[in-house]
C-alpha cells in the first residue's frame, strides 16, 4: 500500500474559544496507481485531511495526530527539512486555485524548471527542454511561449494545467489534488480531470483528489469515501457507491446531481440545513438533525462503523440496498 493514513485528527485551537475539530480519526489507503477521493460538503473535513496528508497545515495554533504512512514512513514524524525534501519528489500537491498557488511575479519557466532542477538533478538547457515537453504533453496551447508568462497572462485553463505539470515536474509516487476543478466551467473540468487521469496512467502515481462533488469523481476514482463532519460515513468502490448509496447523506448527495439517464425530475433532491447543525460524533450521529432517517438513538449513541458487505458504513438506519 503507498498511502496509508491511520486515526488522523486535526484540530484548531484558538484562544479563548472551544477548540474546532476538523477531522475526527479517518482511516483511509491510496494503493499505487488509483485513484481515491475524499468527498464532502465545505467544512467537512476533506481539504484539511489533504493539507494533513502534505504537512502544510500552520504549525501554531493547529494539532495533527495520527500516523499518515507513505510507503512505511510516517510523514507526522519527519522533520520539517526532511518533508521539504519529500514534496515534489514523494508527494506533490495541485492546490485548488491557480492564480494563488503559481508565484504571481516570477514567469512559468523557472517555477518549472526549479522543480525540474532541484527534484531531477539537471541542468539550465536540459530542464527548460524537459519543461517545454511537460507543458505539451499537458496541453498548453504554446508551451515554450507559455514558459516565459506570467501567471496572471493565462488563462483559468492554461494555469491549471501548468499546476499540474509543476506537481508532475518531480514524478511523485503519490499526487495530492485539492478541488482541482474549482471555478472552472464544465468543458474545462472534464479537460483537467483526463489529464489528471493521464498523468496516474504514464507515471504510474497514485492520486488523491479532494472534491465537494460527488459527479466530479463519477468517471475518475476506483474507490470514493464520502466525509461529514471529519469522519468517514460511507465508503465503497465507485460503482457500488453511485448504484446503491447507502448512508443517507451520500443519497442525498447524489439526490442533488442532475441526471440525464433518466425522467424529468421536478426538483433537484436537496439536505436541509448545513454542516454547522451537526452535533459532536462523541455522543450522537453528527448527521442526524439533517437526516431524513434519523432515529431517536441517532441523537443519543455515536454509530459503530459496519464494514461488512465490502463497503464501510457508519450509521444506525441506513437507505436499503434495493434502494434507488
Amino acid at each position: 500500500m503507498l498511502l496509508e493514513v491511520r486515526d488522523l485528527r486535526v484540530v484548531f485551537r484558538r484562544r479563548g474559544l472551544p477548540d474546532s475539530v476538523a477531522v475526527d480519526g479517518v482511516d483511509f489507503d491510496v494503493p499505487a496507481g488509483q485513484v481515491v477521493g475524499l468527498v464532502g460538503e465545505s467544512g467537512s473535513g476533506r481539504s484539511a485531511t489533504a493539507m494533513a496528508v502534505m504537512r502544510q497545515l500552520p504549525r501554531r495554533g493547529v494539532e495533527v495526530t495520527g500516523r499518515v504512512l507513505l510507503d512505511g514512513v510516517d510523514l507526522l514524524t519527519l522533520s520539517e527539512a526532511e518533508m521539504r525534501a519529500r514534496r515534489g519528489r514523494d508527494l506533490s500537491m495541485v492546490l485548488h486555485n491557480p492564480r494563488s498557488a503559481l508565484n504571481p511575479v516570477i514567469p512559468l519557466g523557472p517555477q518549472l524548471t526549479g522543480a525540474l532542477r532541484r527534484h531531477g538533478g539537471m541542468a539550465k538547457a536540459p530542464a527548460r527542454r524537459a519543461a517545454v515537453e511537460l507543458l505539451d504533453r499537458v496541453g498548453l496551447a504554446d508551451p515554450r511561449r507559455g514558459l516565459d508568462a506570467y501567471p496572471h497572462q493565462l488563462t483559468g485553463s492554461a494555469r491549471s494545467r501548468a499546476l499540474i505539470a509543476v506537481a508532475a515536474a518531480g514524478r511523485p509516487r503519490l499526487l495530492v489534488a485539492d478541488e482541482p476543478t474549482t471555478a472552472l466551467d464544465v468543458t474545462t473540468q472534464a479537460q483537467i480531470l483526463q489529464l489528471l487521469r493521464e498523468v496516474v496512467r504514464e507515471t504510474g502515481a497514485a492520486l488523491l483528489m479532494t472534491t465537494p462533488d460527488l459527479g466530479v469523481v463519477a468517471g475518475t476514482c476506483e474507490t470514493v469515501n464520502v466525509l461529514y463532519s471529519g469522519r468517514i460515513v460511507e465508503r465503497a468502490q465507485r460503482h457500488r457507491l453511485f448504484g446503491t448509496p447507502r448512508h443517507p447523506y451520500t443519497h442525498g448527495l447524489l439526490g442533488a446531481i442532475p441526471r440525464l439517464d433518466g425522467p424529468p425530475a421536478a426538483a433537484l433532491g436537496t439536505i436541509h440545513g448545513t454542516g454547522r447543525d451537526g452535533l459532536p460524533w462523541a455522543g450522537a450521529c453528527a448527521f442526524a438533525p439533517r437526516c431524513p432517517r434519523a432515529l431517536p438513538r441517532c441523537g443519543e449513541v455515536s454509530p459503530a462503523v459496519d464494514t461488512s458487505g465490502g463497503r464501510l458504513l457508519r450509521c444506525h438506519n441506513p437507505v436499503p440496498a434495493s434502494a434507488e
